[in-house]
């Protein structure tokens, strides 16, 4: 019998099958974290797996009290070698990155800043959908999104006449064109429109959507 665990070890758990553990073993303790040590194989068929398995862990870990850095961990147990399922390959002259390794890459660069919780009410319009959080003074919203259109709005902002908006491909990191996203403010209301292309980056199913990032940031 154990008498003591300092870390809850899970493996194959969805973001949101962590948190009976979290409310049972972390949050009054005995355990003072979750490491989910091989979340799974469900990148090798969706590009949008990973990105959006970290961006969702992250968001869940602030809102749970996230004070110490090895608090959560999530791994990924095929992450280097020569398949072409893993995210790093090792040359021979230089390291390089399959498309989920990439995206990675991706998220790290958007979200760089010092992570926050975000509190603030998002409604996303039909076809829309995921979540936000801060990366230092930038609003960063993940969306998963059908071609054509759409709409995002936070409420409860404060306006301000010196930021930025920019909509980011989330496996590939290339910034969409200035003309296809734009942001208006209707008194503490922030409503983004931004366009996704018709050949979107997610797999051929269910049906295929676009992930990217919703990136609002104050202007140098």
């Amino acid at each position: 019998m154990l008498d003591w665990v300092d870390y809850l070890d899970t493996h194959y758990l969805a973001v949101a099958d962590l948190d009976p553990l979290y409310q049972q073993h972390v949050r009054n303790g005995p355990a003072r974290g979750i490491w989910q040590t091989e979340i799974g194989d469900a990148y090798m068929k969706d590009p949008h797996h990973l990105p959006g398995y970290f961006f969702d862990f992250a968001v869940w870990a602030l809102d749970r009290n996230w004070d110490d850095a090895d608090k959560y961990l999530s791994m990924v147990y095929h992450w280097d070698g020569y398949e072409p399922f893993r995210l790093t390959h090792r040359g021979p002259r230089a390291r390089t990155y399959n498309v989920s390794g990439q995206s990675l890459i991706v998220l790290r660069q958007t979200v760089a800043g010092s992570l926050a919780s975000f509190s603030k009410p998002l409604r996303f319009g039909p076809g829309t959908a995921r979540s936000a959080l801060f990366s230092g003074n930038d609003v960063v919203l993940q969306v998963s999104a059908d071609p054509g259109w759409q709409t995002v709005t936070v409420s409860g902002l404060k306006p301000a006449r010196t930021e930025h908006v920019e909509s980011i491909d989330a496996l590939t990191g290339a910034a969409s064109a200035r003309d296809d996203v734009a942001l208006t403010w209707d008194d503490e209301m922030l409503k983004v429109r931004f366009k996704v292309p018709n050949r979107v980056n997610g797999p051929e199913n269910n049906p295929p959507t676009q992930l990217a990032y919703i990136v609002v940031r104050p202007c140098a």
